[in-house]
Order: structure tokens, then C-alpha cells, then sequence
């Protein structure tokens, strides 16, 4: 897994955009009125994810301090929070600068309880189909943040432009070893906007984002949820 190679290949611009206090409904109607047409291509579900971080927060670390490459390891699922995950996937979520990509990798199920521990999941991911070079880092790696929130998904009239809005967003302590997953914290009222779009539509751009009435604003859930949860 070549993870920042020289050219572009499988890069897209992912541009963020704060909504202040407008509210869920207020930020649907303002995409559906845009004059690119966005439309909605998916049904509205919740995205879970287990941030894999070092025992310094490497990850964490990179990011704010402005590195133009940064790469942050989760696993992903969709639906139930809790419970017995059936089709989980590790990603690696790697970003150059304003671009970004996401390499995907499909894992082993498993269980989300009071008993999950970086061990148990560390044997999922080594009993998995994955690349020499990912299973390499593992070691080094151990549970970091529990995040969750509510996704919906629209598509330009062209379809040169996807849209996601993300709300309800979440954040639980989990540690090392047995958890309760009573430490939850809350995102408040957040809104959040993310255009993404191929290198190639770069000049359309600005005809798409100086329709909407908000500000971009570098956001990730994973620092959110380390600072909003004491971790550092």
C-alpha cells in the first residue's frame, strides 16, 4: 500500500464547510434549492467508527500540527452502534494536502461490548485478508476514540459533485481493555458539509461553493472527539 505516491491517482478535493446554527432541515433546503440540483442518491444512516491511533497520538499530532500528509487508521461500519458488527471495514483515510483518498479493506466480524479490548481486535485485523504493509503498523496501534453520527448523501445534477451532511455527531472514551462506553460526548448542534469532488472539476468548483451561504473550515471528527474527550 503506497500511501502517498507521486501523482494523484485516486485523490479527490474534500472540502469542509461549518453551517453555524442552522439546523438540519435549514441545511437540506438550502443544498436542494442550490442551482447545481443536488439530489439525494442514498438513504440517510449512521456511520461508526473505531479511530486506531499510537500510545503517543501520533495521528493526532500530525494533524494539528499542519503536516501537508497525514493518514489516520479506523475501522467502519454502518447502522447499529452496539452489538455484533457483521461487516466491518478498516480504512485508511490519507490526506495530501486539500485532497484525500480512502483505502478500504474488509475485516472480519466482531463484537461491540463491554469486553471489546485492542488485543481482541487486533487478532480480527491479523485473521484478516489485508496487505503485508498495513498488518505492519498494528503493533504500534492501539483503540483510540468510539465516534458515530447520522450521514446523508446528495449528487450534483452533472454528477461531477458529491455532497454529505453530517449531524448528531458523537464521541466515546475507549480504552485498552474492558469498557462501559459511559464517557459520551456530544457534538452539540454541529452541521457539517463535505463537497468532494475529482482533481479534474477543480475550475467548476467555485460555481458550487459560492452557492452556499457557509464558511469552509478544517474540521475532523477524530481531533474533535480526542479534545473533547481529554485525551491528550
Amino acid at each position: 500500500m503506497n500511501v502517498f505516491p507521486d501523482d494523484n491517482s485516486g485523490y479527490r478535493y474534500e472540502r469542509k464547510y461549518a453551517t453555524g446554527s442552522l439546523t438540519p432541515f435549514a441545511v437540506e433546503h438550502i443544498i436542494k434549492t442550490h442551482p447545481a440540483c443536488f439530489s439525494e442518491i442514498f438513504y440517510s444512516r449512521y456511520v461508526n467508527n473505531i479511530y486506531l491511533d499510537t500510545f503517543g497520538l501520533k495521528s493526532y499530532f500530525e494533524k494539528i500540527n499542519g503536516s501537508p500528509s497525514s493518514i489516520k487508521t479506523r475501522i467502519r461500519w454502518y447502522g447499529e452502534l452496539f452489538g455484533y458488527i457483521a461487516n466491518p471495514f478498516l480504512e485508511f483515510k490519507i490526506k495530501r494536502g486539500a485532497m484525500g483518498k480512502k483505502d478500504s479493506f474488509p475485516l472480519g466480524g466482531f463484537t461491540l461490548d463491554e469486553k471489546l479490548s485492542t488485543g481482541g481486535l487486533m487478532d480480527i485485523l491479523r485473521g484478516s485478508k489485508l496487505p503485508d504493509d498495513a498488518n505492519v503498523c498494528f503493533p504500534c496501534m492501539e483503540l483510540s476514540i468510539l465516534n458515530r453520527f447520522s450521514r446523508k448523501y446528495f449528487l450534483s445534477a452533472d454528477k461531477k459533485f458529491r455532497l454529505t451532511v453530517d449531524s448528531g455527531i458523537e464521541y466515546y472514551r475507549i480504552d485498552s481493555s474492558r469498557n462501559m462506553f459511559l464517557n459520551r460526548v456530544p457534538e452539540g448542534n454541529m452541521t457539517v458539509i463535505e463537497i468532494k469532488y475529482d482533481s479534474k472539476n477543480d475550475d467548476l468548483a467555485s460555481g458550487i461553493t459560492g452557492g452556499f451561504p457557509f464558511r469552509i473550515f478544517r474540521n475532523s471528527k477524530y481531533i474533535n472527539g480526542v479534545e473533547n474527550l481529554n485525551l491528550w
